[in-house]
């Protein structure tokens, strides 16, 4: 199995992001404007079989598609996926959201994958890390906006 780990610090409480974070609407603000998941916008996380999810590029493309299977939910903490991919015959994404001492958390994503097909793992990994950047970038703009100016 390949992977990586990526964290960021945001200013919104724990509570404030599992809310925002555990819907396909979350997840597609995240991956937004580049990627798309199919599947019900609101439909809360829930442990099992969630069914098969479209990856589509620029919301149009289908480029893969995530059998969707929550292993563990810990609302307000955390969750963990075990899933397979069409790209990868395992796929294991963790997320955890640590309370910081200041106010704000530590949104935290652990993924691994087996790559379906051999020696694509490398290309895999560079695609893979830079979709979770971007979602981080995401995270952190729409939970630790800009202050606003002072009057």
């Amino acid at each position: 199995m390949r992977g990586f780990r990526i964290a960021s610090a945001v200013r919104a409480a724990p509570d404030e992001v599992w809310r925002g974070v555990t819907t396909l609407r979350g997840v597609n603000a995240e991956f937004s404007p580049w990627l798309r998941m199919t599947g019900p916008p609101d439909e809360p996380l829930r442990e099992g079989p969630l069914g098969r999810s479209w990856v589509l590029l620029g919301g149009l493309v289908p480029v893969d598609y995530d059998d969707l299977n929550i292993a563990e939910v810990t609302p307000g903490r955390g969750f963990r996926e075990r899933s397979a991919l069409g790209s990868a015959k395992r796929w294991h994404h963790d997320r955890t959201l640590e309370p910081l001492a200041g106010g704000g958390c530590r949104v935290i994503d652990a993924v691994s994958w087996e790559p379906r097909v051999p020696g694509t793992g490398g290309v895999q990994e560079l695609l893979f890390a830079a979709v979770f950047r971007w979602r981080h970038r995401r995270l952190r703009a729409r939970f630790s906006p800009p202050s606003a100016p002072e009057a």
